[in-house]
């Protein structure tokens, strides 16, 4: 019996979003696919990440476009703080509506986001009522691909002071934090003239001397700054720091000692845009860099908003024939999983609307890269947009 490893290739030098996922099933018998059956997600987490959804129920939607299908999520808000409300959308057009009161109601509607292009859609809710539950109706618009993939997620207000840092773990990787509290305008070390104007803060723990890495992800888009600090919040000692320039992902390696405290501030320096959302990893070691095969990250199924950077220095160096017939690949790079066999879709939301990208999926019936097969791959964009690839998965085989 043998068991088989897939990767898959990206191609392009821009930074992709990646959703792995399993479709669901239609019908109106799945979970969410009325307000009375939502599928509920709790605050500063995602929930179920695909959205093949129903037929349309009819109630009112705003936009111009007809809704195709939609799906139901809700949540119980756990205080008055700040929540965006944020589906991560590679796949399609869509809208995104709020409401309170009860499904039987009718639920009274509280805001409304919509797109006509494959782009994420977010809703900003203040002051939400302590108790109450809130109801999340999401619909997709494309008559010819009228099934939504994504990732549906709630971000709450990250503390804005040291002192109320959120404490982390070493090890946790891609938790959400969203910054949007007031920040220090001081200037700070690689602040500089672009001060702060929202922040928010967390803290771990070493757990043994040598190199850890702090990996911020930006979602939104704004200008901010990553800053890592040792000591204590009364006198804290700067580190290191990084820039986001908008979306993306920036990594801070530090030379951790065994049971120090670390602080990690976020700073939104972007006057005119306070919500900030992202995610934060805190991991041991440096993280493979992904240029070759054999350097792939692990991806779980079901992982959707993975930021992937396809850098400008990687080269296409793998020696496999370009995929999908593409006359010229520049850049890959790798990631790999291991699954059950089964339908998965694989989608790529690209942040550089100039770059063109392909996804290609391989098996390896070994945990490594040798003895590649091109199991599925598709450049269906033909130049700039999101990438949606369908495809079945091998589990094992007799030889």
């Amino acid at each position: 019996m043998q068991t088989f490893r897939h990767h898959f290739q990206q191609v392009s030098t821009t930074l992709l979003w990646i959703c792995l996922l399993f479709p669901a099933s239609y019908g109106w018998a799945q979970p969410g696919s009325t307000c009375a059956t939502a599928i509920a997600i709790a605050e500063n987490s995602c929930g179920t990440q695909v959205v093949d959804g129903t037929t349309f129920s009819g109630l009112p939607y705003c936009g111009v476009d007809v809704p195709q299908r939609e799906k139901w999520f809700s949540f119980t808000a756990s205080s008055a703080d700040d929540l965006a409300i944020r589906f991560n959308n590679p796949s399609g057009p869509g809208k995104m509506l709020l409401y309170s009161g009860t499904c039987g109601g009718p639920p009274v509607e509280q805001n409304c986001n919509f797109s006509v292009i494959n782009s994420d859609l977010q809703i900003i809710f203040s002051n939400p009522t302590p108790g109450d539950t809130y109801y999340i109706r999401l619909l997709t618009t494309d008559v010819l691909q009228p099934e939504v993939t994504g990732e549906m997620c709630i971000f709450r207000e990250a503390p804005n002071t040291c002192a109320a840092a959120t404490n982390f773990t070493v090890g946790t990787c891609n938790q959400l934090f969203m910054v949007s509290g007031v920040g220090n305008p001081a200037a700070d070390n690689c602040l500089g003239a672009s001060e702060s104007q929202y922040e928010g803060w967390a803290t771990f723990t070493a757990t043994n001397n040598g190199i850890i890495t702090v990996r911020h992800t930006n979602f939104s888009g704004q200008t901010a700054k990553v800053l890592v600090y040792e000591g204590n919040c009364a006198t804290p000692i700067f580190i290191d720091c990084a820039t986001h320039l908008g979306e993306g992902t920036v990594t801070l390696p530090i030379t951790a000692v065994g049971g120090q405290t670390y602080f990690i501030r976020v700073a939104n320096t972007d006057p005119f845009d306070q919500y900030l959302s992202g995610a934060l990893c805190i991991t041991n070691g440096v993280p493979p860099n992904g240029d070759l095969c054999e350097e792939s990250q692990s991806i779980a199924v079901g992982t959707c908003e993975f930021p992937v950077e396809v850098a400008s220095n990687f080269v296409n160096n793998q020696g496999l024939p370009n995929p999908c017939g593409i006359a010229q690949v520049y850049q890959d790079r790798w990631l790999h999983f291991t699954t059950t066999a089964g339908n998965l879709r694989l989608g790529a939301e690209i942040s550089k609307l100039d770059n063109d990208a392909a996804l290609a999926v391989y098996a390896s019936p070994s945990a490594n890269c040798n003895d590649l097969s091109l199991l599925a791959c598709t450049d269906a964009s033909a130049g700039t947009g999101d990438e949606l690839l369908e495809f079945d998965a091998l589990a094992s085989r007799t030889p």
